[in-house]
């Protein structure tokens, strides 16, 4: 019994600093057009980069186009991810980044749904990434799982091979 006693605070002390990776939703906006930003939507990716997640947006009840600067990177291992516009959101790239990457070979799975993807551009080779100009809305790297579901394409551009 005494080492019973002993082992409990070494065990709980282990549990207590052993990392652990959750999933986690996320929420983009407050109510408003305004507060759906790409600014509030990285932060939620980096939310849901911490063990996979869904991504849903409050908007407003009326359409909103989020004009991205960058694209939306997903790379967490073996992470389950979901971005979810409900027939409301539009991710616009603007002819100058690809919308959304999800890192090579990490065994991760992306379901993207509901959301119209217009205007994304993959360009040039970036120092480090090997899928610089391939997937101009969506570029889903090797041994990870893409599922898109009415899912609207327009305007999307990416180089020829190279």
């Amino acid at each position: 019994m005494r080492r019973l006693v002993l082992l409990l605070p070494v065990l709980a002390l282990i549990i207590a600093i052993t990392p652990v990776s959750l999933a986690g939703n996320a929420v983009v906006g407050t109510g408003s057009a305004g507060s759906c930003t790409q600014s509030a939507l990285q932060g939620a990716v980096t939310t849901v980069n911490n063990g996979g997640g869904t991504i849903t947006f409050n908007c407003g009840g009326s359409p909103h186009t989020i004009v991205l600067m960058q694209q939306l990177r997903f790379d967490t291992q073996g992470a389950s991810y979901t971005l979810d516009g409900a027939n409301l959101i539009t991710l616009d790239g603007n002819l100058t980044t690809r919308l959304i990457y999800t890192a090579s070979g990490l065994n991760l799975s992306l379901t993207v749904k509901d959301i119209r993807l217009v205007n994304g551009r993959a360009i040039s080779d970036a120092p480090g990434e090997r899928a610089a100009n391939q997937g101009g809305a969506i570029y889903s790297g090797y041994n990870n799982s893409l599922t898109v579901q009415h899912v609207h394409f327009e305007n999307n551009r990416a180089q020829a091979e190279r």
